[in-house]
């Protein structure tokens, strides 16, 4: 089985750091701690996944998705949010998401989506 490529976006340090111990175990994983950050790895790098938080400083995760669907990026996305709630599912599958998760979710969920 080939190894999944995933860019994980996320501006809570804490929880970067929690998430990157465990997905590297089972990936190759790239991680950025905004949207702009995230933006300048994927113009130089592909990747299968990209897992990106929300509500971010610099850009946020809106902002990312639509740079990356209008550079027509073949990439699929999950959307994490601890305010999941206050976003319509039509405004992510308008996106083109793979997929939205809750904060706090399941690594397991994750890994799941991913297919790993």
């Amino acid at each position: 089985m080939d190894t999944k490529t995933i860019l994980l976006v996320e501006d809570n340090e804490a929880l970067l750091k929690v998430l990157s111990l465990r997905l590297s175990k089972f990936c190759h994983l790239v991680t950025a701690s905004n949207g702009m950050e995230a933006w300048d790895i994927l113009k130089e790098h592909e990747f299968d996944f990209m897992v990106t938080d929300i509500e971010m400083p610099v850009m946020n995760g809106f902002e990312l998705i639509n740079k990356v669907r209008e550079a027509g990026i073949d990439i699929k996305i999950i959307v994490v949010s601890g305010r999941y709630d206050t976003f319509a599912i039509e405004d992510f599958q308008d996106l083109g998401i793979t997929d939205c998760l809750e904060k706090p979710y399941s690594i397991c969920k994750l890994l799941d989506i991913i297919g790993i």
